[in-house]
């Protein structure tokens, strides 16, 4: 976590992570939670068994604030096993919209300072908005392209 806001706060952006807020108790958590643009949830084989961070999710999705589970390159093997371990209770919402389980995990490569930068920037594409377009088909695929574009960066500097 503090990899993350070290290298989010050298890009420029304000971040908001629990253990950094003067105030700690359950309502600060509460609001940097559901007022934050993004809620970056940095997932550990532990993460959701952890009851705080449960609950840092459940707040973010009763605001529809945007989330992106974000994991450490040596952890994206297990993926799928993190779904897994949501998918009950995040799985749906009381009106049957998908919540975090079908959600793009986002990987942070820390390995060499040029992967830790590019997979900043796709993490920055992935929590942007997206390009204005005139349907929500070209907005998608103007995201593909962006994202198809950025992973051929991160490949060239393997």
């Amino acid at each position: 976590a503090q990899a993350v806001f070290d290298q989010l706060t050298k890009l420029g952006k304000t971040v908001w992570l629990d253990v950094k807020m003067e105030k700690r108790d359950m309502d600060a958590m509460e609001e940097g939670a559901r007022n934050s643009e993004n809620f970056l949830a940095i997932i550990t084989p532990q993460y959701f068994t952890r009851w705080m961070c449960r609950q840092e999710i459940r707040w973010a999705l009763s605001a529809g604030t945007r989330i992106t589970p974000l994991v450490d390159r040596d952890a994206k093997s297990k993926i799928e096993g993190f779904r897994a371990q949501c998918k009950e209770e995040f799985s749906n919402d009381e009106n049957g919209k998908e919540h975090f389980d079908n959600y793009d995990f986002q990987m942070v490569d820390r390995s060499a300072p040029k992967l830790l930068d590019a997979s900043f920037e796709v993490l920055l594409a992935a929590t942007g908005h997206p390009p204005q377009a005139k349907s929500r088909q070209e907005a998608a695929k103007a995201r593909a392209e962006e994202m198809q574009a950025l992973a051929q960066k991160i490949a060239s500097l393997s």
